[in-house]
């Protein structure tokens, strides 16, 4: 009985989370010129959960078109957004010894 009762509360809070996320709007966009290292990343959103919702689409779509899983593109970009910080105590050890 208590299993259900925790199904039903779990699927009256995604009806309410659905039912939030259709009043909201997001746009995300990045720039990158030819020849330039940088991005100019661009998130428009009319609150927090709607930006990381926006961006959650954007990890599954990507998952999707190169036939990954969302948890294996997210380990990937964990590396990638981690590493700098990881040269940058390699580098600071070094330094030091």
């Amino acid at each position: 009985m208590e299993a259900k009762h925790e199904r039903d509360m779990a699927a009256e809070a995604d009806a309410a989370a659905f039912r939030e996320a259709l009043g909201e709007t997001v746009n995300i966009s990045v720039k990158k010129e030819r020849g330039s290292a940088a991005f100019l990343p661009c998130i428009e959103a009319t609150s927090a959960p709607a930006a990381l919702n926006g961006i959650a689409v954007l990890i599954r779509e990507y998952a999707a078109m190169v036939g990954l899983s969302p948890v294996s593109v997210l380990a990937v970009l964990a590396t990638v957004i981690a590493m700098p910080t990881i040269r940058k105590q390699q580098v600071e050890k070094q330094e030091e010894a």
